[in-house]
């Protein structure tokens, strides 16, 4: 309903119209010939039903119609979510900029990160790679990452995103292991005692 994943349905359900050769009722070509036009009536509502079947059912109560076409789907689910463009990017922007590791791990906040900007991309305001990784390294904890923040922002060519993001688990796995596995459980041994 956050029009997060619109871009990638559509493309995934354009594919599948394509595929099955029926993309001509969602950009408008096929029409029927006449009201009786049985196979064509029959393949759009085969088309409507695979709208029902991947669409949240929210979203289907608001856009849905009584009699209304594939290609009144279509439009009115691009209609939904465009309208909602710059909303949505103010506010995946904000959450873009302000989001910091805190207790995530770097996968996850690596991932988060580029699940934003992934979902900016969507709404026409995409993230250069070079931006996404310096906005994981401005976001990472000054104390513990500090000298891979050096390395990275050093490094020529400044890394990709998938490069820094190893680089940064290695960080982490490395000062993981530093830490013996036993703490966690001393330290709660000692509390309790």
């Amino acid at each position: 309903m956050d029009g997060n994943r619109y871009k990638l349905w559509r493309r995934i359900f354009k594919d599948l119209c394509i595929s099955a050769k029926v993309q001509g009722h969602l950009d408008g070509p096929s029409v029927p010939i006449n009201d009786k036009d049985v196979d064509w009536f029959s393949m759009d509502a085969k088309i409507k039903s695979w709208f029902y079947n991947t669409c949240e059912p929210d979203l289907l109560q608001i856009i849905i119609a009584y009699n209304c076409t594939a290609k009144v789907l279509w439009d009115t689910i691009a209609e939904f979510f465009l309208n909602h463009r710059m909303s949505r990017m103010l506010q995946l922007q904000d959450t873009f900029r302000n989001t910091k590791k805190g207790t995530m791990s770097i996968t996850m906040f690596c991932h988060h990160l580029k699940s934003l900007a992934d979902s900016l991309a969507d709404v026409d305001s995409p993230i250069a790679d070079q931006e996404l990784v310096m906005q994981i390294l401005r976001q990472l904890p000054s104390p513990g990452y500090t000298a891979i923040v050096d390395v990275i922002t050093n490094k020529e060519p400044f890394p990709t995103f998938l490069e820094a993001k190893n680089m940064l688990l290695y960080h982490e796995s490395r000062d993981g292991l530093s830490n013996p596995p036993n703490d966690g459980l001393q330290n709660t041994t000692t509390a309790l005692y």
